[in-house]
């Protein structure tokens, strides 16, 4: 008879494999599209050469009609036209830089190195500072309102930082900074605990995570209460800076307790359920000098949350993800990824408006990647999923498993097949095969005997998965044996 192999989407790692029966259990540079398995797409350099340093974040915007992107490494700020290769526009007197905060201000670029001033760049001049903007600043937006925020910055009566003090220029001019009665530049105080981790708009709100609260910031534009800002609950704080991301309205964080967190204006924060927890606890970075390596980014085309470098050594070596719409996780060890951009961020950048950047490191310095590319020639050098183990029969008698029938679109050089067998749960595997399932195939003929089965497909062959390589309703050909 023959029998279809189509476990539900998304990995479950934190169970036993035999408890997570009928699941994936493992899984790299795979994830789960429409319900099924889908091997990650290709990628290639954006431009030749690399970047001076780690690129911990990558900017879109719109100068004069062109599209523009800024990318901040820990020792340089780059800014270059569409996909060409950038631009030096570091500011003179920097040092080493664990963060950036870009934000856009009509064609002029301004940018905050994670606690350092507010600097201005426009044109092919290099970055120059805004003199009467704070002089220490953890993190800067603009708002729709084109207000800038400093958050987490100099008093402005004392000048002493204050690592939960927000600040605003006043509308329409980010050069003044000083409060007046007929101005709206303000300076606010958040009460509590702690201090300002990372600060982002959430629709037309502001969200400020510090490291034992979130607090939501509305515009009331009066010069004498610009904005408010409410407590809205006590949770962990992201792990660092750029561990926060916005994706449909809603925000999401890794905090420090690495759990992942979701959040909508009017709603309470909530866990996003992890089946994958313990790799994700056991991947926790030691130092807090890499969290803010620590980075969480969108790809909206597959409506995905992405987090990178998460690993002990504080420099790239794998993701986790999960779809927002059915959170199925998935991983991977390949990529060694920093900074990324959305697709949304730059659709005008390629026709097709699918293009997602990366950050890849090299030795110290950065690769940008366009991810999910249409004509890309490189891909993931190895991909694998793993199901968990399963009875193959409901009625737990030993079957024979006589062959396989694939069901997947055409697959560029094909992929294995590996099967694990046994008849108890303590008794040790047998492997079978692997066995190479080619793109054309319909059946592949094989013997495995036994009452307990775990399928593994993978590939070791790099390749141009372009567009994507699904896995669907997989056969099996199984027949009862006898008691043995």
């Amino acid at each position: 008879m023959l029998v279809p192999f189509a476990p539900p989407p998304g990995l479950n790692s934190d169970d036993t494999t035999f408890k997570a029966e009928g699941r994936w259990v493992d899984g790299n540079n795979v994830r789960f599209r429409n319900g099924a398995p889908e091997v990650i797409g290709a990628f290639k350099a954006l431009f030749a050469g690399t970047l001076t340093g780690s690129c911990t974040n990558i900017f879109a915007f719109n100068r004069s009609g062109t599209v523009t992107i800024a990318y901040a490494t820990d020792a340089k700020l780059y800014v270059g036209t569409g996909t060409a290769t950038p631009s030096d526009r570091t500011p003179t007197g920097l040092g080493t830089i664990y963060n950036w905060s870009l934000a856009e201000w009509g064609s002029t670029l301004l940018a905050v190195p994670g606690d350092g001033k507010l600097y201005e760049q426009a044109g092919a001049s290099t970055a120059t500072e805004v003199v009467n903007a704070p002089d220490r600043i953890t993190c800067m937006l603009v708002t729709p309102q084109r207000q800038v925020l400093a958050l987490g910055c100099n008093e402005e009566g004392s000048g002493t930082f204050n690592p939960l003090c927000i600040r605003g220029s006043d509308l329409e001019d980010y050069t003044d900074w000083t409060t007046t009665s007929t101005n709206n530049a303000f300076e606010h105080i958040l009460d509590g605990p702690g201090q300002i981790v990372a600060a982002r708009m959430v629709g037309p709100y502001v969200a400020v995570w510090t490291t034992a609260h979130l607090y939501l910031g509305q515009y009331l534009g009066d010069p004498g209460q610009t904005y408010r800002f409410d407590r809205i609950t006590e949770i962990p704080g992201p792990i660092g800076s750029n561990a926060v991301t916005t994706h449909k309205g809603i925000a999401y964080w890794l905090g420090a307790d690495m759990s992942v967190w979701q959040w909508t204006p009017g709603a309470i924060p909530a866990k996003i359920p992890c089946p994958v927890s313990r790799e994700l606890r056991s991947a926790r970075p030691p130092a807090l000098s890499n969290r803010n390596r620590v980075t969480m980014h969108p790809i909206s085309a597959f409506d995905e949350i992405w987090m990178h470098n998460l690993f002990v050594d504080g420099d790239g070596g794998g993701y986790f993800a999960f779809n927002v719409e059915t959170l199925a996780w998935f991983k991977g060890a390949q990529f060694n990824r920093l900074g990324a951009l959305d697709s949304a961020a730059i659709a005008n950048i390629t026709s097709d408006g699918s293009m997602t950047l990366m950050a890849g490191l090299s030795l110290g310095n950065s690769t940008i990647y366009e991810h999910e590319a249409r004509l890309g020639d490189l891909g993931p050098s190895a991909f694998r999923i793993v199901s968990g183990d399963q009875y193959i029969d409901n009625s737990q008698r030993r079957m024979m498993i006589r062959g396989y029938r694939p069901d997947h679109t055409f697959m560029p050089g094909g992929y294995d097949l590996t099967l694990f067998v046994r008849n108890t749960q303590e008794s040790a595997a047998v492997t079978k095969g692997p066995y190479s399932i080619s793109g054309s195939l319909e059946k592949k003929d094989f013997r495995a005997s036994g009452k307990i089965v775990a399928v593994k497909m993978s590939s070791d062959i790099g390749g141009p998965y372009v567009g994507g390589i699904s896995f669907g309703k997989s056969l099996f050909d199984i027949v009862p044996l006898g008691k043995r």
